[in-house]
């Protein structure tokens, strides 16, 4: 059974959504793992994650969102490559911030952190829940409070958000 929620305060935080995200949400970005997107102009960000993370953030004021898509917490090699989340979020709460967001006014949404590996699935620090600790972690540290989740579990997702009103509509693969 397909699971579809829609994350948004316009439909409370955790509601049911019907068919799948709206026909009026207009052009699409499709994010890879890596990537990061920060848009002004209203577009709808897609990707799928499994034990990758995608965090989504808004400013409802200035009506800008973004949203980023890592595969590891930590560069060992330090790097700075979008890939991986210590790199990837702080960037992407910089990138907000340069077209107008205040980041007292940012709210996240975190998705992702799956064990896609049945064999990983009875250690608790699986490499999907690295991912989404340290999410959290860092939303934390930069006061971001984190308004919807969906994590860890055993499936993927795809992802829908909207970059002006901050909604957000996943399914479960």
């Amino acid at each position: 059974m397909l699971l579809e929620r829609r994350y948004s305060h316009e439909f409370g935080e955790d509601t049911a959504a019907v068919a799948g995200p709206p026909a009026t949400w207009g052009a699409s970005v499709y994010l890879q793992p890596g990537e990061l997107h920060v848009g002004q102009t209203p577009c709808t960000l897609t990707t799928i994650v499994g034990s990758c993370v995608a965090v989504c953030m808004h400013d409802s004021d200035a009506q800008v969102g973004g949203a980023n898509h890592y595969l590891l917490p930590y560069n060992l090699n330090s790097g700075d490559a979008l890939r991986y989340g210590a790199v990837s979020i702080p960037r992407l709460v910089d990138e907000l911030v340069r077209r107008g967001a205040r980041k007292s006014r940012l709210e996240a949404k975190v998705f992702g952190g799956a064990c896609m590996l049945m064999t990983a699935r009875t250690r608790a620090q699986h490499l999907g829940a690295q991912n989404v600790r340290l999410a959290q972690r860092l939303l934390a540290e930069h006061g971001i409070p984190i308004v919807a989740q969906d994590v860890e579990g055993d499936r993927a997702r795809r992802i829908f958000y909207r970059t002006d009103s901050g909604a957000v509509w996943l399914k479960r693969l």
